[in-house]
């Protein structure tokens, strides 16, 4: 049995359906997880959808931003951007059974027996991991709640941009939801940052990646990460990034847990 997590998909099927292909994907044995933004900006976000749907419990999702965004449209707690390829869902006859799928994925998946943790952005430095699984669920809740259309568009916004901030319920719940899909950089304090989105190497100064942060709360699983496309393939041990900018055409990558290696199609010899 093997675990692939595979990286921001985008709507890129062929993509998906290649590295499946090249992965030898036994559905019966195999366990696929995806760290999330399957949807938006590709050129089949509808068939992704109903494709990673289809795989039932063979298939292992946490949401990212775009997967988020695409849930704040559709429960009008969003305007869609002029960039979005997302109508298709909309307007598909089983566009209500999508979405309540959707909604009803991960924020944060951890197997302890593999001694890894798949989030979308990242763990804000200041939690620990039990702390990020304990905001996740009560994230999770709101989204699969009965209230969603109420309850949506509460959790859209870029404040507050530290924990410590996070003064209310509906901080803490918006603190989470942009900590595990938007975050890439933080300030030595832990605040929050989403003006950059370069790679590393070219971060202003006192701007460090999440996982560098001064005085981050240590975690000892791996932490697979994608939502970073100008993130390079090189990262500190136990710190798995796998967005490679395929919907940009670059490469869709698999990270194969158990042996703790990626494989990789390029999108651009599709």
């Amino acid at each position: 049995m093997s675990t692939y997590i595979i990286g921001d998909v985008h709507g890129c099927l062929s993509a998906l359906d290649n590295l499946i292909e090249t992965l030898a994907f036994d559905p019966a044995n195999d366990r696929l997880w995806f760290v999330g933004d399957l949807i938006n900006r590709g050129p089949a976000s509808l068939d992704t959808l109903r494709y990673v749907k289809s795989l039932g419990d063979s298939a292992v999702i946490t949401l990212g931003n775009h997967d988020v965004h695409c849930l704040g449209v559709y429960y009008n707690a969003r305007k869609p951007s002029a960039k979005d390829t997302l109508f298709d869902i909309f307007t598909a006859p089983d566009a209500n059974q999508l979405m309540d799928w959707l909604r009803h994925r991960s924020l944060l998946h951890h197997n302890e027996c593999l001694n890894t943790v798949m989030v979308h952005a990242g763990i804000p430095p200041m939690w620990s991991l039990k702390t990020a699984k304990k905001q996740a669920k009560k994230l999770e809740a709101v989204l699969r709640s009965d209230d969603v259309d109420s309850c949506m568009p509460l959790l859209f916004g870029n404040g507050p941009e530290h924990w410590r901030d996070a003064d209310s319920s509906r901080r803490r719940r918006r603190f989470a939801l942009n900590a595990l899909t938007r975050m890439r950089y933080c300030w030595s304090d832990g605040s929050l940052d989403f003006s950059f989105n370069v790679q590393p190497a070219a971060r202003p100064q006192g701007l460090s990646a999440w996982y560098n942060t001064p005085n981050r709360v240590p975690i000892d699983e791996t932490i697979v990460f994608g939502h970073w496309a100008a993130h390079p393939a090189i990262a500190p041990p136990r710190i798995i990034p796998l967005d490679r900018g395929c919907v940009y055409g670059g490469s869709l990558v698999a990270y194969i847990v158990e042996q703790q290696r990626c494989v990789w199609v390029d999108r651009g010899r599709l």
